[in-house]
């Protein structure tokens, strides 16, 4: 996560200094409402979901100190962070999605041959495989 103005600079920076990115997403306004503060406060939001949803490591251990709003303008980035949040599963994105909670009905699958250990379960998201995976290599 971070801020760029204007964004394509940001953007190649991070494309030659920053082998571990795919793909970007960066949102805009159409009035250009958007001020520097406004910015840093989604980017410190969008830090802590991302951390409390655990679904991703974080290369910025220091989570961004939100800058001081006044109460209207935080519920308005408030609401274009809610805007923003539904899009990102859209394109692919859940790290900012907290998981559902363990059902203890869910059925587990469990492989065991040639060298591979696993166990999983299906999701609203997909397979998850759970902790402990036995791989062999390849010879």
């Amino acid at each position: 996560m971070g801020e760029g103005d204007p964004v394509k600079p940001r953007l190649d920076s991070h494309h030659s200094n920053k082998d571990f990115w795919t793909w970007a997403i960066f949102f805009t306004t159409k009035d250009n409402s958007l001020n520097k503060a406004h910015v840093q406060y989604l980017e410190s939001r969008l830090h802590q979901l991302a951390k409390d949803a655990k679904q991703s490591r974080l290369d910025n251990l220091q989570s961004p100190s939100p800058p001081t709003l006044t109460e209207a303008e935080q519920a308005d980035m408030e609401g274009f962070l809610q805007d923003m949040l539904p899009i990102f599963p859209l394109v692919g994105l859940s790290v900012l999605e907290t998981p559902e909670p363990r059902k203890a009905e869910r059925t587990l699958l469990c492989i065991e041959a040639k060298g591979i250990k696993a166990t999983g379960y299906e999701d609203s998201k997909g397979f998850v495989v759970k902790a402990g995976v036995r791989l062999r290599g390849r010879s």
